[in-house]
């Protein structure tokens, strides 16, 4: 199944390009660090915003 985990792509330039697509592990541990750093954000906007209004 190696041959379903890569894309060739060939630019106007005739440059043949290969990436390796990304697994559901990295896929997982990519979207749990998403979901850190938007929760992180969120909470620090609360704060600011609580410590403005009170």
């Amino acid at each position: 199944m190696k041959f379903l985990n890569r894309v060739k792509s060939r630019t106007p330039e005739s440059v043949e390009l290969e990436f390796v697509l990304a697994g559901l592990g990295n896929r997982t541990y990519a979207l749990i660090i998403d979901y850190l750093i938007w929760s992180s954000i969120l909470i620090v906007i609360l704060i600011v915003w609580a410590f403005l209004v009170a």
